[in-house]
């Protein structure tokens, strides 16, 4: 079987100051036409796999890791902010959300399942 990896960084650059906007993208489809396009000559006969993770901003770290280890610091404002800025971070990767100003990064890794494509 052969392994690859790419790397992908999703950027919102509307403003977050007077009409920000939450974008939705489609990271699933994102995926398949990566590798439709690198694959073009052979695509469609060819089974292959893939697991999206997300990583830190950085990317050289899961991102459930990164928030198990952040501080949660404790305020007198904990009450009014508890629901106000929530981060979906769900494993359905067809309805990323980005809010205003938000940068995701995942990590793709494709799994070639026959031998006979990379001979």
């Amino acid at each position: 079987m052969g392994k690859n990896k790419i790397q992908i960084r999703l950027t919102n650059l509307h403003d977050s100051t007077s009409d920000s906007k939450t974008s939705t993208v489609n990271l699933d489809k994102i995926v398949a036409a990566f590798w439709n396009d690198a694959n073009i000559a052979n695509s469609a006969q060819v089974d292959y796999t893939y697991v999206i993770t997300e990583k830190t901003l950085t990317g050289n770290m899961d991102i459930q890791d990164m928030l198990n280890r952040k501080v949660q610091w404790v305020t007198e404002e904990d009450d009014i902010l508890a629901n106000s800025y929530k981060m979906d971070r769900d494993t359905d990767f067809s309805q990323v959300t980005l809010e205003a100003q938000r940068i995701r990064t995942f990590n793709i890794d494709y799994t070639v399942k026959s031998d006979a494509f990379l001979q």
